[in-house]
């Protein structure tokens, strides 16, 4: 781990841009240990990809100056020259090609399924000094747009004597425009300038990232001044008065979040696709969206994926349709035979589930409740349970875990094509699995053969073999609006991402589609942040 200052204050200066995260990422940014989209703009602080800024948009030049596509699956990656990681090594298309072998032959992480599943890497070479060659398993007409703009590259010279990189636990080296100079536990996280980063010039020299899980707590150290800014969205009750505070500023920015109500798909009846098609179908989602939000959300009725990523089905829809539902669970047999309420299946078995959702999130509290009264109206009987963020957290990929539960999803989940693909083709997952043996199912009591899925497969199927973009888009499209027919994960609300900062500190903020405000750009010289931005906020 690293050092802390020992007085509190972790060594951090009185100019240090403070922004409040959420969660402990873990690691001091190490990608293998960081292994969640939520702080992949912390992680970019410190390390570079082949191109910038992210799936969502660009592409731009970054670590490779050019990328070309040869043939189906074949793409080469021009490396820039002259780049230094921080510790001084020179960089070279060696640690790319490293890069790109050790995510695909490592451990599970972040990125590994972007070299071993979706997309998958036949081979990697190098042709010569700046030169990098990756064959595909399948034609990926996205490679340059999504794999390569969101994997980042890690230096040969230290990953390659790391013999577990889920327990290394040093400062990561990287050749972003931050250094990370401090890890405190559950404390902070510290970076500072490098002065030399080869994309521009940094108007930044320190940024502190506090951990503050309570949201109550992160906007009274806002509006204390304790913090400048935190990429926890405002929650609708809080808006009002944070808009009325003359120090602070509220702005709108595209995170790609999302909060869900997860869908136990490995055991009954939830296995069932026409049993979770009522259940999507009986919630009233725009209900839930007007009380917990005060209608201050994008409601999941417009489905999932995100509805404002760029690679979303533009059609989709999660409507609210009682009667319909109602006459779906009679006709799979869910019945109250008992006169108690609740429904039972032909064997008896009652629809009674538990409901679980982290203690520290009371938007999600509420959303709990309520979604359980809608559903006891159905003849189900919902317990909603708090229990800590940590067990939620862990229930992903655990599918022995759990009946339900409320979580968010981040940008790689909730709006990435290759992340969609792979939560359905293997784990852990979340979505659905229908290849075993393909990835890790999880902890659960299903046979593989009961989570056959061959409407989905047919379109995967077709998706891996497509070879031109529009094709590619068309068939996930069709994926996107079968998932929304009989969805696992049931979108609750997007938030408006209404983010607060205070311009005293610092009032050069901009947004990038995915990261809302918080990322390495912000802290960049304006001339020299180029698309990686699509608003300025000052």
């Amino acid at each position: 781990m690293g050092s802390d200052g020992g007085d509190g204050t972790g060594g951090a200066s009185d100019d240090a841009l403070r922004i409040s995260i959420i969660i402990d990422p873990g690691s001091a940014m190490n990608p293998y240990i960081t292994n969640n989209a939520r702080w992949d703009w912390l992680v970019d602080l410190v390390h570079d990809k082949l191109l910038f800024p992210s799936p969502f948009a660009g592409p731009e030049p970054a670590l490779a100056t050019d990328v070309t596509q040869v043939d189906d699956l074949t793409w080469q990656a021009t490396i820039r020259d002259g780049v230094e990681w921080h510790d001084g090594t020179a960089f070279s298309v060696e640690d790319v090609a490293f890069s790109l072998r050790y995510y695909r032959d490592g451990p599970h992480s972040r990125n590994a399924h972007h070299a071993n599943q979706v997309p998958s890497f036949e081979d990697v070479s190098v042709l010569d000094d700046e030169t990098v060659e990756v064959e595909t398993s399948y034609p990926t007409p996205t490679l340059a747009e999504i794999t390569f703009a969101d994997m980042p590259v890690l230096p040969e010279h230290i990953f390659s004597e790391v013999d577990d990189p889920t327990n290394y636990g040093d400062l990561a080296v990287g050749t972003g425009p931050y250094e990370i100079v401090e890890y405190a536990e559950g404390e902070r996280l510290r970076f500072e300038a490098t002065g030399d980063w080869f994309y521009g010039d940094t108007v930044v020299d320190e940024i502190v990232a506090e951990i503050i899980p309570d949201p109550a707590v992160t906007f009274t150290a806002l509006k204390t001044g304790e913090i400048d800014s935190t990429v926890r969205p405002v929650p609708p009750e809080t808006l009002g008065d944070l808009r009325g505070d003359d120090e602070i500023e509220v702005v709108e920015a595209t995170q790609l979040q999302g909060v869900e109500l997860r869908l136990n798909f490995s055991k009954l009846p939830f296995r069932e696709h026409e049993f979770r098609w009522a259940v999507s179908r009986a919630i009233d989602i725009q209900s839930v969206v007007d009380i917990v939000m005060l209608g201050e959300a994008i409601p999941g009725t417009e489905g999932f994926p995100h509805p404002r990523s760029p690679w979303t089905a533009p059609d989709l829809e999660l409507p609210h349709r009682p009667a319909e539902a109602r006459a779906k669970l009679d006709e799979l047999g869910y019945v109250d035979r008992d006169d108690d309420g609740v429904r039972e299946s032909e064997d008896g078995d009652p629809l009674s589930f538990e409901l679980t959702v982290p203690s520290n999130e009371p938007q999600y509290i509420r959303a709990g409740e309520i979604v359980a009264d809608q559903l006891g109206d159905f003849g189900f009987d919902i317990t909603v349970r708090t229990t800590d963020p940590g067990t939620v957290r862990s229930f992903y990929g655990r599918l022995d875990a759990y009946d339900m539960y409320i979580s968010s999803s981040n940008f790689h989940l909730a709006a990435d094509p290759d992340q969609f693909l792979m939560n359905h083709r293997g784990g852990p997952n979340l979505l659905w699995n229908v290849s075993p043996g393909q990835g890790l199912l999880g902890d659960h009591d299903a046979d593989p053969e009961d989570l056959a899925y061959p409407e989905y497969e047919r379109l995967q199927q077709a998706y891996f073999d497509a070879t031109t973009k529009e094709e590619m888009l068309d068939i996930y499209h069709e994926l996107n609006r079968l998932h929304n027919s009989q969805p696992v994960a049931i979108p609750l609300w997007y938030p408006l991402d209404h983010l607060a900062y205070r311009p005293d500190s610092y009032d050069r903020w901009a947004e990038s589609p995915g990261y809302g405000i918080a990322h390495k750009w912000s802290f960049t010289e304006v001339e020299d942040r180029g698309d990686a931005v699509t608003k300025e906020f000052y």
